[in-house]
């Protein structure tokens, strides 16, 4: 077996770091961590619809911006392992660990790999608010980071291999090569904008250090793979053409009305939610204060200046990592380009190879710069700083990130002078690399640690889903966080609608059949305003019912054609 299977200690490493990746993922997925949650529960609707009854749903539900491929993955999974949340999860993982592979491919081409071995340890472990990202399959999260990796791993190999003198086979490669890089987009571009700045960084390779293909077939094939891959978008837009998802994102990202009802200091908490909590939580660190710590989204306390510092001071690190690293790149395109214009207009093979790598780093890392910066300029970083799956973007650029570091911590045997503060500097940047992990590492054990209060809220709500059959209780009206996740994990034996204001049923087809229902109860959880609702308006139309309290939850069932 070995003598056909060869792998360097790197890959053996590589393979290694992924397989506890992906098991750890499997062991957080069957305690039910992250819990899921009633977006979650509209995927795995979908993905039911999709495999028992022959449906073929393009966008998430009510959400026409949204690819659902989690979905069709899950619908594969729940034929071979039943329904459940975990079957559910189960292609999220699948994705993160394609993710994993090529972002070690695409380290090891434009750094080292021993950098894309730390790197990939540094991603095998999660603190919450990343396992919600890579876990919980509320889509574009995951598929993002695949995408994103995928095209710019297919950008770079393409310019770093372009030869005047390639082989015909060699030739057939790239343009199969063209072709599948088409594809992703399109297909990347279906599930989520979010993809769009690595698009157009992997584009820009392109453009720029493969101009000699442009007159080539290359162009057609990646127009097809682009058509192929984006059909289910471009399927939509024919039938839907009052509909588009670039409207809807652009919605998404404008907020004009939250932002007008919320408008009281909003570029304040736009930038320090951004930086004071979202970008901590983005790149794996669990907050040490609370929200309402920070100034304008609470009271200012003795605890205000404290998380002022203790946050700041990793954001404020990312920040100048990435700002160092961008330099170095720009500077290096700079020198690049200096030497072609010195020494006429062409580049010696390594001159060419050093030019392609470090425009990469550098598009890399605007691509980053470029997802942070969308951030920051929408209202939903102030109003809603802990929704950080429009950052995921960033994991991509993590070794592009850590490399001023590394590259200066003498990990990779670099030749430096042998005087003291060099030295230092070495010293340094390994203890900071070092703490780094070690930072994440201590934000994985807190999330392990929370296991038990997970696994007790998921009983609670299969007990919740029991006491309701039990009762009778299969039609029902609640709030928008309970009820696709009961419509789900109950598999549509308890069927919901929503009675909130201000937000809606993702699936209409299920108001009918509620609405229609005179028995249908009303659920909610203990303590909300709906409660009394139901109640006085059952007593002014004379409607008797009955009243049960269980698993946190107040169910009012109207009793019809009997006494109370």
């Amino acid at each position: 077996m070995r003598k056909y299977i060869k792998m360097s200690p790197y890959g053996v490493a590589a393979s290694g770091i992924i397989a506890f990746a992906v098991l750890f993922r499997l062991a957080m997925s069957a305690v039910y961590l992250p819990t899921t949650n009633t977006d979650e529960g509209t995927m795995g609707i979908e993905a039911m619809h999709i495999a028992f009854r022959g449906e073929w749903p393009i966008y998430f539900y009510s959400q026409n911006y949204m690819g659902v491929i989690e979905a069709y993955i899950a619908a594969v999974f729940f034929h071979l392992f039943g329904v459940s949340v975990f079957s559910l999860r189960l292609g999220m993982i699948l994705l993160f660990a394609l993710f994993l592979i090529a972002l070690y491919l695409l380290t090891s081409l434009l750094y080292t790999k021993k950098l894309a071995i730390f790197t990939l340890a540094v991603l095998s472990l999660g603190a919450l608010d990343v396992l919600i990202q890579q876990l919980r399959a509320v889509g574009g999260a995951v598929e993002t980071l695949l995408f994103g990796t995928v095209i710019l791993l297919l950008a770079t190999w393409l310019a770093l291999t372009v030869s005047r003198n390639a082989l015909s086979g060699e030739k057939r490669k790239r343009l199969v090569a063209y072709g599948f890089w088409g594809f992703t987009v399109g297909i990347g571009l279906w599930i989520h904008l979010l993809v769009l700045p690595f698009v157009l960084a992997g584009g820009l390779i392109l453009l720029v250090f493969c101009r000699r293909e442009w007159l080539s077939l290359a162009p057609l094939l990646i127009l097809v793979g682009f058509v192929i891959g984006a059909f289910p978008m471009i399927y939509f837009y024919v039938t839907h053409p009052s509909e588009n998802s670039l409207t809807a994102a652009l919605y998404l990202h404008d907020s004009t009305t939250l932002a007008q009802e919320y408008s009281t200091h909003i570029l304040r908490k736009e930038f320090i939610g951004t930086f004071l909590w979202s970008l901590l939580q983005a790149t794996g660190l669990n907050p040490v204060c609370a929200l309402t710590d920070l100034p304008y989204y609470g009271p200012a306390t003795s605890q205000t200046v404290p998380c002022i510092i203790a946050h700041g001071s990793w954001s404020a690190g990312y920040m100048a990592l990435l700002s160092i690293a961008l330099v170095m790149a720009a500077l290096g395109v700079w020198k690049a380009l200096q030497a072609r214009r010195f020494q006429g207009k062409t580049w010696s093979e390594e001159e060419r190879r050093s030019a392609v790598i470090q425009f990469a780093r550098l598009m890399i890392l605007l691509s980053a710069a470029l997802t942070i910066a969308l951030y920051l300029s929408s209202p939903l970083s102030g109003l809603k700083p802990w929704s950080t799956r429009y950052l995921v973007g960033i994991w991509i650029a993590i070794p592009s990130v850590l490399w001023p570091l590394w590259r200066l911590s003498g990990i990779e045997k670099l030749q430096l002078p042998s005087i003291k503060h060099i030295r230092l500097l070495e010293g340094f940047n390994r203890i900071a690399l070092l703490a780094i992990f070690a930072s994440i590492l201590g934000t994985t054990a807190v999330t392990v640690s929370m296991i038990p209060a997970t696994q007790a809220q998921d009983r609670q709500q299969e007990a919740l889903i029991q006491d309701l059959l039990r009762v009778g209780a299969t039609h029902i009206y609640t709030e928008y966080w309970t009820c696709d996740r009961l419509n789900f994990q109950s598999q549509e034996r308890v069927i919901c609608i929503v009675l909130d204001a201000g937000t809606f049923d993702r699936y209409p087809a299920y108001r009918p059949i509620v609405k229609n229902d005179p028995r249908a109860a009303y659920v909610y959880p203990a303590g909300m305003v709906f409660i009394a609702q139901a109640q006085k308006n059952l007593e002014r139309a004379g409607i008797p019912y009955r009243e049960f309290t269980f698993d946190g939850y107040v169910v009012i069932q109207p009793v019809i054609g009997t006494s109370s």
